[in-house]
């Protein structure tokens, strides 16, 4: 099996797993926007800008989720932002390589990826418009 298709796969399985919030969901679509080679380390302040949140307790919860289910490695460290594996893929895209607005046509789960985001953050902007009212 491919890169791309392990990593469909792996975004299905997280998609369509039941034990998981759509917070975790975002939040590991998040994390696979870091371009890395196999190891990411945005702080959990960086996560929450990426996903328009303030929430840092809600990535934190989030974050151990996606470990307790097997979707990542948490590094920690002291006094810096901790390292994330993805488990399953390398990464999407490495340094050197295709950037996600430049994929080869093949790659359409990233694509999908930031679709579902972008869904995600207009739902909760609209949620956000009807508590003001």
């Amino acid at each position: 099996m491919n890169r791309s298709a392990r990593t469909y796969e792996l975004i299905t399985s997280i998609l369509e797993d039941k034990n998981l919030s759509n917070m975790d969901k975002i939040v590991f679509m998040a994390l696979v926007t870091f371009n890395g080679k196999d190891k990411i380390f945005p702080s959990r302040e960086r996560i929450c800008k990426r996903i328009s949140t303030n929430r840092i307790s809600t990535i934190s919860r989030s974050l151990n989720k996606l470990q307790k289910g097997g979707y990542i490695t948490i590094i920690r460290r002291k006094c810096s932002s901790n390292i994330y594996k993805i488990n399953g893929i390398s990464m999407l895209y490495s340094d050197d390589g295709p950037k996600p607005s430049d994929a080869p046509a093949e790659d359409k789960e990233f694509e999908r990826a930031k679709i579902f985001l972008e869904r995600q953050r207009k739902l909760r902007e609209e949620r956000r418009a009807v508590e003001k009212r």
